[in-house]
């Protein structure tokens, strides 16, 4: 009996260690391929430096910490791309409940819930001219289905730059939170490609500088309820 108790103890634990050394090895192949899928779609323009890895096979989650976004302005003219350059500090990414498939060339993801918590994104995005065109980019088949999405952003600042001409906009304090979201790239020409039951938004402030630096426009402290109908505005300012 003693034996057999023992035996089971042993069994026990060398399953909890297997399964904790699984979990280890799949966060680094999952570190390492982000990192080198970041590289790899922007053509060497875009690099993401991911500070930690947390997996739970039993949960189905999957969470990225402390991730880094920065660019190379040189390599970003080279690839294609329309931006300058583009920066970004993410303090946490991940999802819950993940339930994936491929069938052909289409891919499924559904999951419980989506997280993003993002302490700054920065870009310089170039416009195309009269006559000019960007890369031409080609989304897979994708459908995305998520009970719960959520994301913070604290700070973003983006210029769009149109010859001598840019546009400047400021966003602080952003959050958002969808519900029953689904997102698909397929078919095409049928329906809108974005669907949700709610909608929550809401952000502390933002900024918009055009014409050439001459004017701004404020907003402070907007809301929208999806739920409600409804949309409000703390203040509105457009500065000469």
């Amino acid at each position: 009996m003693r034996k057999g108790i023992r035996v089971t103890v042993y069994v026990v634990f060398a399953l909890t260690v297997l399964y904790f050394v699984v979990e280890w090895f799949l966060e680094a192949k999952i570190r390492y391929f982000v990192e080198k899928k970041v590289e790899e779609v922007s053509r060497g323009a875009v690099r993401a430096e991911i500070g930690s890895v947390s997996l739970r096979l039993i949960g189905r989650s999957l969470w990225l910490e402390e991730v880094k976004i920065s660019s190379d302005t040189v390599a970003l003219r080279r690839s294609g791309w329309p931006l300058k350059r583009v920066e970004g500090y993410f303090d946490r990414l991940g999802a819950r409940g993940v339930h994936f498939r491929k069938r052909d060339s289409l891919f499924y993801l559904r999951a419980r819930e989506l997280d993003a918590g993002i302490s700054r994104l920065a870009a310089d995005i170039l416009k195309p001219g009269p006559g000019g065109r960007s890369a031409a980019r080609t989304l897979a088949g994708v459908q995305v289905e998520v009970e719960t999405v959520s994301v913070r952003l604290d700070r973003m600042y983006c210029r769009v730059i149109e010859g001598r001409d840019s546009v400047d906009y400021r966003l602080n304090g952003f959050s958002g939170k969808v519900t029953d979201g689904e997102f698909r790239t397929f078919p095409a020409g049928k329906g809108w490609p974005f669907a949700c039951g709610d909608i929550q938004l809401a952000l502390s402030s933002f900024q918009c500088r055009f014409a050439k630096g001459a004017s701004l426009l404020e907003v402070d402290s907007l809301r929208w309820q999806g739920d409600e109908e409804r949309f409000t505005v703390g203040a509105l300012r457009l500065l000469p």
